[in-house]
């Protein structure tokens, strides 16, 4: 698909009517938006979440305005646990956006070990889509349609020597040198690429795609650096 200054992403989003649709990290930025534009298409339901309580609100107060018949449900969850309680609160699910994620973020462990970015960006989506395949599966099969986007980045192209470096993940990675932080961004991004091919491959009735989400101001940098920023 090419881009261009006409090109309207309302416009080429399929009829949603009847869907059940759940978009992580979805209380600011990209995600928020996510979910308005969906609105825009009336899903039945919509299912999001997030850590910011007053950002989920807001979230759900747009969406109600713009479809009063989606229903629009926030599920409090932190993508830096791997434990899961998201896949109990849902009984069918057609889409699914993994779009939570950080980006630059200085080195650390996630509450369960594993290196900060790669826990959140990646581990915690395939985590969450392990508890949900089934339910997607159940959709691909008796409605026709089911769907995983996977938000990765064209930073997966900035990546240690060898890809992902399977060895170290229980640890920070403070030692792959110069401009580290964004090796372990790019290293989960390009997890996010594997992942979205091993899917489709094993569940060729559920369409999955990963995607570059385009270099649009969404906030997920305001942490970092004015140089990193730049």
């Amino acid at each position: 698909m090419s881009f261009s200054a006409t090109y309207n992403p309302d416009a080429d989003i399929p009829d949603l009517s009847g869907k059940v649709i759940l978009v992580t990290g979805a209380t600011t930025g990209l995600g928020k938006q996510t979910i308005i534009t969906l609105a825009k298409h009336a899903p039945s339901r919509i299912f999001f979440t997030g850590r910011n309580v007053d950002g989920a609100k807001a979230t759900m107060e747009e969406a109600k305005a713009i479809s009063p018949k989606t229903a629009c449900t926030y599920v409090t969850a932190d993508h830096t646990s791997l434990e899961s309680r998201i896949s109990a609160a849902i009984d069918r699910l057609d889409i699914v956006i993994c779009n939570a994620g950080i980006m630059g973020d200085p080195a650390g462990l996630s509450k369960n070990g594993y290196e900060v970015q790669f826990s959140i960006n990646y581990l915690s989506h395939a985590l969450l889509i392990t508890h949900l395949q089934q339910k997607l599966q159940d959709s691909a099969e008796n409605n026709g349609d089911a769907c995983i986007v996977l938000l990765s980045s064209n930073g997966f192209r900035f990546t240690p020597r060898g890809g992902v470096v399977f060895q170290d993940l229980t640890t920070t990675q403070e030692n792959l040198g110069m401009g580290s932080k964004w090796l372990r961004y790019g290293q989960s991004k390009l997890a996010l690429v594997l992942y979205a091919k091993l899917l489709a491959r094993k569940y060729p009735k559920i369409r999955t795609v990963a995607i570059h989400p385009g270099v649009v101001y969404t906030g997920l940098g305001n942490n970092l650096p004015l140089g990193d920023r730049l």
